[in-house]
């Protein structure tokens, strides 16, 4: 299995937003309005999740401590306004399909490549009951 942080984005973003939708489960649009001086707190290890798609209010994300390095390791000059500079998620898919293709490894949509491996890591290491935490 090839983890995002091997693979070569560019210097897009693509690997933060890589990272933090799998360690998060955030859903893209939820990702794409993350703003580093609003919702990122690295010493609280939180990234505040403001509206979401079924309209719930924010909510805080853990941020684990393989995030917390990627994280950490973005320059203090880059670590102000939106997160990811990207105006629309369609601008999401080409670099990361690309970059995939570079790498050898199937293309995996944001979405899958995200929440689904977030839910299935629930599951594996944790063991919760799934549904249970996707009706909260």
């Amino acid at each position: 299995m090839t983890l995002c942080s091997e693979i070569d984005f560019g210097s897009d973003g693509q690997t933060h937003h890589a990272g933090t939708a799998s360690y998060t489960g955030m859903r893209l649009d939820e990702a794409l309005r993350l703003d580093w001086d609003k919702d990122v707190n690295l010493g609280r290890r939180t990234l505040i999740v403001g509206r979401t798609k079924n309209g719930d209010g924010r909510r805080a994300a853990y941020i684990p401590d393989p995030l917390l390095v990627e994280l950490s390791s973005v320059t203090e000059g880059n670590c102000h306004g939106r997160m990811f500079h990207w105006s629309h998620k369609s601008h999401v898919h080409r670099p990361r399909k690309n970059a995939c293709k570079r790498a050898g490894v199937e293309y995996l949509s944001p979405h899958p490549q995200g929440r689904h491996t977030y839910a299935t890591w629930l599951k594996d290491y944790a063991g919760p009951d799934l549904k249970g935490i996707m009706l909260k």
